[in-house]
């Protein structure tokens, strides 16, 4: 697994986890469909960022994964979820393609 594989894998297994919670618990949450996407919606793309992430750490898995892979998947989830918690304290957060 490359760096960035191991990095992207991290960006996209994390980015599941709020969809997925969100959904699984039955409230609306934004994804890249609607401010306010309805949890199985949530749940649906949760569902795809899961298998994207799982398919990229199962599509390089015969590289052996190293201490500085370890370190890229971390830092992908890392700053996911900062970021996403950064993101999430604004009231009036949108994506740039969704309207006011």
């Amino acid at each position: 697994m490359t760096n960035f594989e191991a990095l992207v894998s991290g960006v996209l297994l994390f980015n599941a986890i709020p969809h997925l919670v969100q959904g699984i618990c039955g409230k609306r949450h934004m994804t890249p469909f609607g401010k306010s996407s309805s949890p199985t919606i949530n749940v649906a793309w949760g569902w795809v960022n899961l298998l994207a992430g799982g398919g990229v750490v199962i599509h390089s898995s015969s590289v052996p994964w190293t201490g500085i892979t370890y370190a890229c998947f971390c830092m992908g989830g890392g700053l996911t979820s900062f970021l996403l918690a950064r993101f999430w304290t604004n009231p009036d957060a949108r994506l740039p393609w969704q309207k006011k």
